[in-house]
């Protein structure tokens, strides 16, 4: 929008007002459609969103400027790998930003070369505008004061500066590639490829020498091999544009032939260009190692998940002790791991874990309120905290007391596993106060999770009874039994209460929100409408091919007619010929 914003202003007060308005119009239009096209999952999304931990106000904070470095550096402060460590100023998944010192020599070049257009200064305002939020606190506060941006946590805008960076780099890189560029422009590709290995130059001297361990120091070394490495190649690549417009313009055009200065020209630029993008491609693709390695086999379990599968089945699983409320657990499988190996845990790492959770919690465990975040971990310690998020097993550490309420069933993995009783996903005779669910006043009922947001499970009724439903709630949740729907009673925010009638035998769940339909009837529209308008926009074009066609033949009948007509009027003889037996052309005609 910043970018959209700049180029418009420009524009508008260049005179160009018309043009203006046609861009506002025709990025509006697009941007519409675009939207429709994704709303499928945005209008769903955002549902979820309403009812998450991040339509709450986010923590205003910038980063530190040391993380400035990591632009350049990939492992300057290390990886939180097991071959390394980590040992930066901030959390590294939330300051990772390498690009590289190639691509910030090009964006530099690019910006230097091509501000006058005005898509490249806007893309330049953008990102100092970016940087400013990034990492001043004065910036992250005054966009935190602005309505609705107050909910974003700016520091992940560390993305959006490297992909700005990244189209100036581009810039920069088809300056390069312009061989009919001036000789002050290849001299500027010099000067800002040697201010930055005079600037990793420096960071050698007082970065190095600084460390303590020898460990860290020996991290921080090779982290400079690369940057060293590819600013050279692109040194040596800006050396050898400038030599070649140096004999270009030392000699004369006339003491070489064209063709052959020509290719000499277009040689240099190739190579410079090969080895500029192949510097920064070799950097990007060797520079870090594979955090998340990736493999054809996929997940392998262990003998302990096996174990753990087997003995819980689709019963949901707790902890006994969590680091803290918000923070991953160390115990069982990790987080949104589990689905992989058919394994519920009660865990959650999700952006849209939904608030609930955390004020559910709040009620049952009788802790003061904390802060909510993306990161749910509770510590079931009884067998009334279990019930209340549908927990039938629990895993703790070897050698930690049982939760109260609990049996301990055998142990896996090095792991302790408890089982809870009268507790489960699905629980009958279970009503909506919260004193006969801590007294355990229910019995579970076995459930089969399907997919595409599917839940089954079968019983056998007498009577009619009530059913406690573990399920989160949120809009879009419908049951059916046998086929015919039944009423879902949301309680307390995080599970439904329904009415099953006698002879029940299968329940099923499913989650379908209606604004996914609408959606879906919307993405529909806009793809007919950019179908049509293409096939409309292709119309024309065929048309202007076939009157070019029919003006092409009529300016060739005229051309025909007017040469008859020339070799007509210049047959005429003039009266005065003719009387005097000379025979004379006439001029003006034939003129």
């Amino acid at each position: 929008m910043l970018v959209l914003g700049v180029v418009v202003v420009e524009r508008f007060f260049a005179g160009r007002k018309w043009d203006s308005l046609r861009s506002i119009a025709r990025l509006g239009i697009a941007g519409c459609l675009g939207l429709a096209l994704a709303s499928p999952l945005l209008l769903p999304g955002a549902q979820l969103i309403t009812h998450s931990v991040r339509s709450q106000v986010a923590a205003l904070y910038s980063l530190p400027k040391s993380v400035f470095i990591n632009f350049a550096f990939a492992s300057f402060y290390g990886f939180p790998t097991n071959s390394t460590h980590y040992f930066g100023p901030s959390n590294y998944y939330e300051t990772a930003a390498f690009v590289g010192p190639t691509a910030i020599v090009l964006a530099v070049l690019g910006l230097w070369s091509r501000w006058r257009r005005v898509e490249v200064s806007a893309i330049g305002v953008a990102l100092i505008a970016l940087v400013g939020i990034v990492f001043t606190t004065i910036g992250v506060k005054v966009v935190g004061s602005v309505p609705g941006l107050s909910e974003v946590v700016w520091t992940r805008a560390l993305v959006a500066i490297d992909l700005l960076l990244s189209v100036l780099a581009g810039v920069g890189l088809s300056v390069v590639m312009d061989r009919e560029a001036q000789r002050k422009t290849k001299r500027r590709f010099v000067a800002v490829s040697m201010l930055a290995l005079m600037g990793i130059g420096a960071i050698c001297v007082v970065g190095v020498t600084g460390m303590q361990t020898g460990v860290d120091r020996s991290i921080r070394e090779q982290s400079l091999v690369w940057p060293c490495v590819s600013l050279l190649i692109t040194g040596g690549a800006s050396l050898l544009l400038v030599g070649g417009a140096r004999r270009r313009g030392q000699t004369g055009k006339a003491a070489r032939p064209r063709h052959a200065g020509g290719r000499r020209g277009a040689s240099r630029v190739l190579l410079a260009v090969i080895a500029v993008a192949g510097a920064e491609v070799a950097f990007l693709l060797t520079a870090a190692p594979t955090l998340e390695p990736s493999s054809h086999v996929g997940f392998v379990p262990t003998r302990a998940e096996v174990q753990l599968e087997k003995a819980v089945g689709s019963a949901r699983v707790g902890f006994e002790t969590c680091p803290s409320l918000v923070q991953v657990p160390s115990l069982g499988i990790l987080p949104e791991a589990n689905g992989v190996y058919h394994v519920a845990e009660i865990a959650a790492y999700d952006p849209i874990l939904p608030d609930r959770y955390f004020s559910v919690w709040d009620q049952a465990s009788g802790q003061p309120p904390l802060p909510t975040a993306g990161t749910f971990c509770p510590s079931i310690t009884s067998a009334a905290l279990a019930r209340v998020f549908g927990v039938s097993f629990v895993l703790g550490p070897v050698g930690s007391a049982t939760p109260t309420g609990t049996r301990r069933v055998g142990e896996i993995g090095g792991e302790n596993l408890f089982q809870v009783p009268a507790s489960g996903t699905v629980m009958l005779k279970a009503i909506g106060s919260r004193a006969s669910l801590l007294k355990g006043d229910s019995r579970a009922v076995r459930v089969r999770y399907g997919g595409g947001g599917r839940v089954t499970f079968a019983v056998k009724l007498a009577h009619s009874e009530s059913v406690r439903i573990n399920v989160t709630d949120l809009p879009g949740w419908r049951a059916t039994v046998d086929g015919r729907a039944v009423a879902l009673h949301p309680t307390h925010g995080l599970y439904f209460l329904a009415r099953l009638p006698a002879g029940t035998d299968r329940v099923t769940l499913t989650y379908w929100p209606r604004l996914f339909s609408v959606g879906l009837v919307l993405a529909v529209v806009a793809a007919l409408i950019l179908a049509v308008g293409g096939l409309l926009r292709l119309m024309p074009v065929a048309r202007r091919r076939s009157g070019r066609g029919g003006a092409r033949e009529l300016e060739g009948s005229r051309e025909r007619d007017s040469g008859a007509s020339g070799l007509r009027d210049s047959g005429n003889v003039s009266a005065v010929g003719v009387l005097s037996g000379v025979p004379q052309v006439d001029t003006a005609r034939s003129r």
